[in-house]
C-alpha cells in the first residue's frame, strides 16, 4: 500500500516537473520570435516613421514658404 502511494507521488512530481518544462520551453520560443522576427520588423517601422516625420517638417517648411510667396505676389 506504501508503495502504492509513493509511486503516485513519484508520477505526479514527474507530471509536474514535465509541465513546468513544457512552460519554460514555451516561454522561450516566444522570447526568440519576439527577438528575431517582431524585435527587427518594430525597428524597421521606427525607423520609417522617423524619415516620415522628416518629410512632413520639410513638407510643412515647403508649403510656408510657397504660401509666402503667394502672399507676397497678392500684395502686389
Amino acid at each position: 500500500m506504501k508503495a502504492n502511494s509513493e509511486d503516485r507521488v513519484a508520477v505526479a512530481r514527474s507530471v509536474t516537473i514535465s509541465i513546468v518544462t513544457a512552460i519554460f520551453v514555451i516561454l522561450g520560443l516566444a522570447s526568440t520570435v519576439t527577438n528575431y522576427i517582431i524585435r527587427p520588423q518594430t525597428d524597421a517601422l521606427i525607423e520609417q516613421i522617423v524619415e516620415l516625420r522628416a518629410e512632413v517638417a520639410t513638407l510643412k517648411r515647403s508649403n510656408a514658404a510657397h504660401f509666402g510667396q503667394i502672399k507676397s505676389a497678392l500684395k502686389q
